[in-house]
């Protein structure tokens, strides 16, 4: 869930130490989107066989939103999202209390 600055030239935090990267829902929201935008082009008989199957890749989407620099937010974000996106978000990942690669990218401070 880092965001680099829209008007940065960096491609990749680590690349560009001093580049501040903040958490963002918003790939968390697009993962969401993808992921109805999908189902919704499956064929009433690809999705029967989706349900039928039982093996086979199963996709699990997490939140990497969270910022424990900032906690107040965290709560309303996650309603937001499975408001949004029911039942999608089953796990929340990227959770870390200080990201050291970070570090020179104004986070972890």
């Amino acid at each position: 869930g880092q965001r680099l600055p829209v008007d940065s030239n960096c491609t990749y935090y680590l690349d560009c130490p001093g580049t501040p990267v903040i958490p963002s829902i918003k790939n968390d929201m697009y993962n969401g989107q993808e992921s109805l935008d999908y189902e919704t082009h499956l064929s009433k008989n690809e999705k029967e066989a989706a349900l039928m199957a039982s093996v086979g890749p199963v996709m699990t989407m997490s939140m990497s939103f969270p910022d424990l620099h900032e906690p107040e937010g965290v709560k309303k974000r996650m309603k937001l999202l499975e408001e949004e996106f029911p039942g999608k978000f089953r796990w929340m990942g990227e959770l870390n209390v200080a990201k050291q690669a970070l570090f020179n990218n104004s986070q972890g401070q």
